[in-house]
């Protein structure tokens, strides 16, 4: 059985599940006594473990294909962008010129525009209010 879409952490040294995570997924864990078990939605069996003496579980998880998404940002003004959550450049001009920051290099406001900035300020419709 697969667990799909779990965060992969290259450098941490025990991969953890989350039981909030596989419950958001629609698993069913049992957790009876010393023994916990994780099944799908048709009652299918996927992992059985025991408590061990610290108080966790481990599970010999095989990874199979996994995927993981990185982004290379080539110029500085634009990773410090996205780096302080999409602040404008402007107030990262500023930022970098009254060295408030430390480490943070001559900031220059691009040419191009951020899509994720101009999609975070569209209007959109409100959500109804149940009576």
């Amino acid at each position: 059985m697969y667990i799909y879409d779990v965060f992969y952490v290259p450098d941490m040294k025990s991969n953890m599940l989350s039981m909030g995570q596989l419950a958001e997924k629609s698993y069913v864990m049992h957790i009876v006594e010393n023994k916990f078990s994780i099944s799908d939605k048709k009652v299918n069996l996927i992992l059985k473990t025991f408590l061990l003496k610290n108080c966790m579980f481990l599970v010999h998880i095989h990874m199979g294909d996994f995927k993981c998404l990185n982004a290379i940002v080539n110029n500085e003004s634009w990773l410090w962008h996205l780096r302080f959550g999409h602040l404008n450049f402007q107030s990262l001009e500023n930022l970098s010129k009254q060295n408030l920051v430390n480490g943070l290099p001559h900031i220059h406001h691009p040419d191009q525009l951020c899509e994720a900035c101009i999609f975070g300020k569209n209007h959109r419709i409100p959500f109804v209010k149940e009576p």
